[in-house]
């Protein structure tokens, strides 16, 4: 009866035998490919206000607004910012406080001298980043432009101009103030408010955002804008006697 040999053969060369051939190609189907990104877009934007067509707002300041949209769907915006390189201020009215009786009481027939107080014009920083408020839809809003943010302040800027504190008074509109100018800055102590602002928004840009980080861009060169008091801009704006 013959006899049979086993051989052993090595795993490894076990293993090597399962392997396909070298020449076989690895194919991988993928199932559900994302769809590519689209960027966003700013539809439209306001006010516009261009230097050359000066724009007038009360006190409370300016509400900006910017319509976005995005060929994916609204539901890709993520973020619209709002950005001012520099701010200048190029005039300023102040009206001094008239009263006798200890309450404030601003009087429109008398003005104070300005450039003892602050030569203009003069340039302040601008806005890095501030976001936006989705109020509905594809529509952003940032209201108060001037007087939440983007504001001057001018006690911060002036040596002679000081924090009034608590007073007595009222009934009366201001773009900023009440607050104490002192000397150099007047002849003497005075109670003042600011009832006029010429200011020029240097570079304001708004980004909108989608949620792949992908951006479109809307520039103003230069954003005009007079903050006055109602009382102010009649004045201004009073026909000429005659």
């Amino acid at each position: 009866m013959g006899h049979f040999r086993t051989l052993a053969v090595p795993a490894a060369l076990l293993f090597a035998l399962v392997l396909p051939g070298c020449n076989d190609e690895d194919k991988i189907l993928v199932e559900n490919q994302p769809a590519p990104n689209n960027p966003p877009l700013i539809v439209s934007y306001g006010p516009e206000s261009p230097v050359e067509n000066l724009a007038y707002f009360g006190p409370i300041g300016v509400d900006l607004w910017a319509l976005t949209g995005d060929p994916d769907g609204l539901d890709d915006v993520s973020a619209v910012a709002l950005h001012i390189d520099s701010i200048q201020l190029n005039q300023f009215i102040a009206r001094p406080d008239t009263s006798t009786t200890g309450c404030i009481q601003i009087g429109y027939a008398q003005t104070v001298d300005t450039a003892p107080i602050l030569a203009v014009p003069a340039t302040f920083p601008g806005i890095e980043f501030l976001a936006m408020r989705r109020t509905q839809g594809g529509l952003f809003t940032a209201n108060g432009l001037g007087e939440l943010y983007g504001a001057i302040d001018l006690e911060a800027a002036s040596p002679v101009l000081e924090d009034l504190g608590g007073y007595c008074g009222g009934n009366f509109h201001y773009v900023q103030g009440p607050m104490r100018a002192v000397p150099p800055g007047v002849p003497q102590v005075t109670t003042i408010v600011v009832t006029y602002m010429d200011v020029v928004y240097n570079g304001l840009k708004i980004t909108v955002y989608d949620k792949v980080g992908a951006s479109a861009v809307a520039t103003v060169p230069a954003f005009h804008v007079v903050f006055v008091t109602p009382e102010e801009r009649e004045l201004i704006t009073a026909e000429p006697a005659g």
